[in-house]
């Protein structure tokens, strides 16, 4: 991975992790734009290798929870607090 394409993936991270950190709303809604606004445009090949499987894991999850914009109805919280956490924990090892 090229120095640019990980300052870009770490800089998507880190603006994920705000929103889901300070913008309004409940988790619910604050994860469902995040992965419509950055993780689900992330360049999966950028994530280096010990957290692509992870990335991909939470992206798969994402998808099949939130279908569509603007839909997050029957997301349950505390899966949506699980999954914000290891977003989280992904950024973290990411600028260590």
């Amino acid at each position: 991975m090229s120095l640019d394409a990980s300052t870009a993936l770490r800089q998507q991270l880190y603006e994920t992790v705000m929103l889901l950190a300070s913008e309004e709303g409940r988790i619910e809604e604050r994860l469902a734009r995040a992965y419509f606004t950055h993780i689900r445009n992330m360049d999966i090949s950028a994530f280096p290798a010990d957290a692509r499987r992870e990335y991909e894991a939470i992206h798969e999850e994402l998808n099949q929870m939130y279908p569509e914009p603007g839909r997050h109805d029957g997301v349950d919280q505390n899966t949506a607090v699980t999954l914000a956490q290891r977003i989280i924990l992904i950024y973290d090892a990411m600028i260590r």
